[in-house]
């Protein structure tokens, strides 16, 4: 008799890129934990941001790790910029699945990982877009990305393609989803201080 073989979930890493923006990283961190999802790993990393204290946010880390397959906290000797972070924490992530999160931002849903997979197994998608909520002062919600946008994304697909990532790029890394063979095979984002193209 066959024995049917369940495959293990892609594990997922989130990384929160920090630079003088550290104060809120626990409840980033809650929203991940929360997750309903098996395998996940945290990537921290900070720019040299002055005034961190390192061994805070470790300690911070350490009461989550239970939660994680794995966690990695990482500080830059010095600032290397965003474009140069993001490389750097490609090449810390072991994931299959990339995503972002600020250390201002959090995830609002317990079931956002386990979606984010099930689309990726449904579809030959390389990366996808959430709709997101940006509150603002006095409470202002805007939903992004911006209407006309979120339609130029749902009408046109994967047409964007090279055009958006090389030229210009309305969609944000948080609420962002990456399978990994996208920075594998076109390497990391691009030196030219374009926060978001993909060099392809």
């Amino acid at each position: 008799m066959l024995r049917r073989i369940k495959f293990m979930e892609p594990l997922i890493s989130v990384r929160i890129m920090l630079y003088k923006n550290f104060e809120n990283i626990e409840r980033a961190l809650q929203s991940i934990a929360m997750q309903k999802y098996p395998r996940i790993e945290v990537v921290i990393s900070d720019d040299c941001s002055p005034g961190l204290d390192l061994e805070e946010i470790k300690k911070i880390a350490k009461k989550y790790e239970h939660c994680f397959e794995n966690v990695i906290v990482n500080q830059n000797p010095e600032n290397y910029g965003t474009v140069k972070h993001e490389n750097i924490v490609n090449g810390l992530s072991n994931g299959d699945i990339f995503c972002e999160l600020g250390a201002e931002d959090f995830f609002y849903g317990e079931d956002t990982f386990a979606k984010a997979v099930e689309f990726f197994e449904e579809t030959d998608c390389l990366v996808f877009t959430s709709k997101r909520l940006r509150e603002a002062a006095k409470g202002r919600v805007t939903v992004l990305p911006f209407e006309r946008n979120a339609k130029l994304i749902e009408e046109n697909g994967s047409k964007l393609g090279k055009g958006m990532f090389r030229r210009y790029n309305f969609i944000s890394t948080m609420g962002t989803f990456y399978r990994r063979e996208v920075f594998d095979k076109n390497g990391g984002f691009d030196g030219e201080g374009n926060l978001q193209y993909v060099a392809v």
